[in-house]
């Protein structure tokens, strides 16, 4: 079961989730999102469960519950939905002739 926990203090760090969480059953990975170029914590992040009824006992104790000075928020995840592509004339392919100063001229 994925789980997702949001409003995590900046300074939440994989392992101190993974024992907030480790009581309720086998947690199979942690993943805190973090910013691409600094490397901070977005406030949020995933913990996989192997059994779907020690993640549910887990989300019903631990949302709402303040996890090092911040209340933190603990649902299931949903999975993304799949972003549609554009197919036709209006897709780059590499062709960088559109909008670019190195049109060929006829």
């Amino acid at each position: 079961m994925n789980i997702y926990v949001s409003n995590l203090n900046a300074e939440v760090n994989e392992k101190q989730l993974r024992q907030l969480f480790a009581p309720f059953g086998s947690v199979d990975s942690v993943k805190i999102v973090t910013d691409f170029q600094t490397g901070l914590s977005k406030g949020f992040g995933f913990v996989e469960m192997t059994e779907r009824a020690d993640g549910v006992a887990a989300m019903k104790k631990l949302d709402n519950l303040d996890f090092m000075n911040a209340v933190i928020n603990v649902t299931e995840a949903t999975p993304r939905p799949v972003s549609e592509t554009i197919d036709g004339p209006e897709k780059d392919q590499g062709n960088h002739s559109r909008n670019s100063s190195f049109r060929r001229r006829h």
